[in-house]
Parts: C-alpha cells; sequence; structure tokens
C-alpha cells in the first residue's frame, strides 16, 4: 500500500491544502481517514480510491471487504524465487 501526503490528497479530491487541512481539523468525517506516523499524516492510495467510490455508491461494501475483492479481481500471482541446490559433490 502505498502512503501520500496531504498535498496529493488535495490534488486527488481537487482541493487546496488548506481546504484539506481544515476539514481535517473541523470535519474529520468528510475526509478519508488518515494514517498518522509520529506527528506525519498520511494517506494510503488504495483508501482513497475505494472511500471516493463509497461517496458514488453508499452501497459498497466496507473496506476490507472491498479490498479483498478489489485484489481477487487483479488476479494477483506471487512469484516464487527458485531455489538451488548448491550441495557440492566431492
Amino acid at each position: 500500500m502505498k502512503l501520500q501526503d496531504s498535498k496529493w490528497l488535495a490534488d486527488t479530491l481537487g482541493l487546496s491544502l488548506s481546504t484539506i487541512e481544515k476539514l481535517r481539523s473541523e470535519q474529520p468525517n468528510e475526509l478519508p481517514q488518515p494514517i498518522i506516523i509520529n506527528k506525519s499524516i498520511r494517506y494510503s492510495e488504495i483508501h482513497v480510491d475505494w472511500w471516493l467510490q463509497k461517496q458514488l455508491e453508499p452501497n459498497l461494501p466496507a473496506f476490507e471487504i472491498w479490498l479483498k475483492e478489489y485484489y481477487g479481481q487483479q488476479k494477483i500471482t506471487l512469484k516464487v524465487p527458485k531455489q538451488t541446490n548448491s550441495k557440492e559433490t566431492t
């Protein structure tokens, strides 16, 4: 999951950074949930995608359920590196 700053969120939502900061302090429910690391505020790209879709489709499932479905549709396969046998024969 890629984390982005408030400037990225402002650009994504088409708002100014000051509007994001004001909403975050006065109406936090009007923005995607932030991730706070020390004093740094970040936003998960995938969570913001879900949040935007949720604003358009209120019946969208909860994030955790949506995330499982999203990754299921991506058909992600993990590549496992080949293991080699490095035993020496003498």
